[in-house]
């Protein structure tokens, strides 16, 4: 026969199962994209920044009769990041590219990883989904099969209904 315990206990090992799979699936949803990738991104920043402090701060802006120095203030006077962030990109921008270049590889080093291409992500993400859903009808099983023997489990809130359909046909 049949124990409570044993019916629970399944039940919750199957839970820590799909709380492992759902954390596999959010780190390969949030890893980072790969190094080059993270680095082509920076020079398209600076690139972009350098462009935008151009168009803001022309040297044509000292030629004016009203003279109004660039500003790196915003409206309320204090120091924008952005306006000087795209100042820096415009005065020096294979310097501020080089740094970033830098610190990026450094965190991409730090961690020991070099990112994932979205083509991995989403085979990952594929296959840990399916893992999920199996898991997720093997846990609507169990609970059905202790229910046949008068022991009730709560379902999980979170519970794929598409598990417990598929479990229970």
């Amino acid at each position: 026969m049949n124990k409570p315990t044993d019916h629970h206990a399944r039940v919750e090992a199957l839970r820590d199962q799909i709380a492992e799979i759902r954390d596999q699936i959010e780190s390969a949803v949030d890893a980072c994209v790969p190094v080059a990738d993270a680095l082509a991104r920076v020079d398209e920043y600076v690139n972009a920044a350098a462009r935008r402090a151009y168009a803001g701060n022309a040297a044509g802006r000292f030629e004016q009769q009203r003279y109004h120095p660039p500003a790196l203030m915003d409206e309320q006077g204090a120091l924008s990041q952005r306006q000087a962030f795209e100042f820096i990109a415009w005065v020096d921008p294979e310097t501020l590219r080089k740094r970033l270049h830098a610190e990026v590889k450094a965190r991409y080093e730090q961690r020991g990883d070099t990112g994932i291409t979205d083509k991995e992500r989403r085979e990952r993400t594929v296959k840990l989904t399916a893992q999920l859903f199996e898991l997720e009808c093997e846990e609507e099983r169990a609970i059905c099969n202790a229910e046949t023997v008068g022991v009730w489990i709560n379902r999980r809130t979170d519970a794929d209904p598409r598990a417990i359909l598929e479990a229970t046909e």
